[in-house]
């Protein structure tokens, strides 16, 4: 015994001998760290249990949902684990009674192999369907299919029929508030930007477009490209007036006045090559247009 402690290190042998008792040290193989007690993260240590194939300690914790879990000493103290599962999985969340769209949810039906929880909802058509909660809460899915077969509908016998265009539109709409893609998201879902209840319905929206100067050619555009999706915030445009209203756009003030600096740079005349070789040699922006401005005079 005595050996096997002068193996270890001067440090934790000063630790050691006074408190352990050691045959039970070597009978069980313990650690010789005790975190009997002691908290890390949602797991609270109860007791040392054995020692695995690799001879790493194996303890009893209690997770804050009261469940007890055998889990290896070191992932809990690095904190590489947190709970018994139960927060990353989230299995205590109950949407029981919330509505998402068309559905409301019943009760909790399964997990899958991911232990992803699905939810038994009813459709206000009546018809029955499971869901993942993540899809509902997301408003991935918001009917039993139901909804999806009455905008095919729309688009096959009523006014979508006679213009596929502005139901692209809409689509196109929906999609990069909901389903964007990687290069889109920090542009629309990342901000926060939404489609307006009265615009889920397509015929609601092909109605406003038309009456709000909607044509072949023009593009919808959100007048502040923070704003959601509205009537309010929403305007006809040209692909070309639509590209100079981005979050990316350069805007300046000239004679208090906010324009876009390319259309700026039009209405004086200053070649593209005349800016950018300006600006590399250090001018400001104003300076340039003040150079323009007794070019031009």
């Amino acid at each position: 015994m005595s050996m096997w402690i002068g193996s270890l290190p001067k440090r934790l042998q000063l630790t050691i001998l006074p408190h352990c008792d050691f045959e039970v040290l070597l009978e069980n193989k313990m650690h010789y760290t005790d975190i009997s007690g002691k908290r890390f993260n949602g797991l609270t240590a109860i007791n040392f249990h054995h020692k695995d194939e690799k001879d790493n300690p194996i303890w009893i914790f209690r997770c804050d949902c009261g469940k007890e879990v055998l889990l290896a000493r070191k992932k809990v103290v690095s904190g590489h684990t947190k709970s018994c599962g139960c927060k990353k999985h989230k299995k205590n969340l109950d949407i029981t009674g919330m509505r998402f769209g068309k559905l409301v949810a019943i009760s909790k039906h399964h997990y899958d192999s991911k232990h992803n929880d699905y939810w038994l909802c009813k459709c206000d058509c009546g018809k029955e369907t499971t869901a993942r909660r993540t899809h509902l809460l997301n408003g991935n899915i918001k009917s039993c299919g139901c909804l999806l077969k009455e905008w095919k509908g729309s688009l096959k016998h009523g006014c979508w029929a006679r213009n596929k265009r502005l139901f692209k539109i809409w689509q196109g709409m929906h999609k990069r508030c909901y389903h964007p893609s990687a290069n889109q998201a920090k542009f629309y879902k990342d901000k926060g930007v939404i489609v307006c209840k009265e615009w889920h319905d397509p015929v609601v929206f092909e109605k406003w477009a038309l009456a709000n100067g909607y044509a072949d050619g023009l593009t919808i555009d959100r007048i502040d490209n923070d704003g959601n999706y509205c009537p309010e915030n929403c305007r006809w445009v040209s692909v070309k007036e639509q590209a100079r209203n981005k979050s990316t756009t350069h805007w300046i003030m000239y004679k208090g006045k906010k324009m876009c600096l390319t259309s700026l740079m039009e209405m004086l005349n200053i070649p593209k090559n005349f800016y950018y070789k300006k600006r590399k040699e250090g001018f400001s922006d104003i300076e340039i247009i003040n150079l323009m401005e007794l070019y031009n005079a």
